[in-house]
């Protein structure tokens, strides 16, 4: 009997890379979030440089408790993550995350691709937060549009409705 070796196929990395923003994303960053914004139901509230000035400052040098990270697929951004933890606000302990903006480029992306990215950033704000300690992470969807099929992404990725969001259990 000869010992045979049979290769097994790798698996398939996925198109979609998760990372840490680096110097030259950060136009990319902005122009992602302008057009998220002009999507959602307060696209008649005009967009502010100095609110986005602030938020770019304050993600360029997180605290440790925030955090952002972007998805690039073939080298370019195409979604991006913005969220903090923090206790929760009447109680002591139960460290949590909230999200305050998952945003997606859907003209660069399909609908297969603009899901595939969603859920990418949604596990990495859930690995994240594994590494803060927290127990819940928070999604508020805020958009105004595509509501039943982010409620299906978010299901299926263990979410929960609470009314006016979705959590994630990590306990």
């Amino acid at each position: 009997m000869r010992d045979e070796v049979i290769a097994l196929p790798r698996p398939k990395q996925s198109s979609v890379r998760v990372r840490l923003p680096e110097e030259r994303d950060w136009a990319a960053v902005r122009t992602v979030v302008r057009q998220h914004h002009a999507r959602t139901i307060f696209s008649d509230i005009p967009f502010s440089e100095a609110k986005f000035d602030a938020i770019e400052k304050q993600a360029r040098n997180p605290a440790p408790n925030q955090c952002l990270i972007i998805a690039e697929v073939k080298g370019e951004l195409v979604g991006l993550a913005w969220f903090s933890a923090g206790e929760y606000i009447i109680g002591d302990g139960g460290l949590m995350t909230t999200t305050h903006l998952i945003a997606v480029d859907t003209e660069r992306c399909g609908r297969f691709l603009s899901a595939k990215v969603f859920m990418r950033l949604a596990r990495g704000i859930v690995l994240w937060s594994h590494s803060r300690n927290a127990k819940h992470v928070l999604i508020h969807v805020t958009t105004g549009t595509a509501i039943k099929e982010t409620d299906r992404l978010l299901r299926a990725g263990g979410a929960k409705c609470i009314g006016g969001g979705y959590a994630i259990n990590l306990s």
